[in-house]
């Protein structure tokens, strides 16, 4: 598991079957592909989707070579608000 934290979730985008896709990316300029699988409905879903601030966010790292473009893609596990945490 790794934690990322204060990244903005940007370009978020909903797939087919309730997946959210999103872009990380910190105050640096790193960016990061990422994915919450069946998250569309849920809390993770709607802090991705509607986010305008930072998130804190946990997951796993895997291999992503869709389409034969190797790469590596964050499984978001959850997600907080760092305004919250305490």
């Amino acid at each position: 598991m790794f934690a990322l934290g204060e990244v903005q979730a940007t370009q978020p985008t909903t797939l087919r079957g309730g997946h959210v896709r999103c872009m990380l990316a910190d105050g640096a300029g790193g960016r990061l592909k990422a994915v919450a699988w069946r998250a569309g409905d849920s809390e993770l879903g709607r802090r991705l989707m509607g986010q305008q601030g930072a998130l804190h966010v946990v997951g796993k790292l895997r291999a992503d070579d869709y389409m034969g473009r190797s790469g590596v893609e964050l499984e978001i596990e959850d997600a907080a608000d760092p305004r919250m945490c305490g």
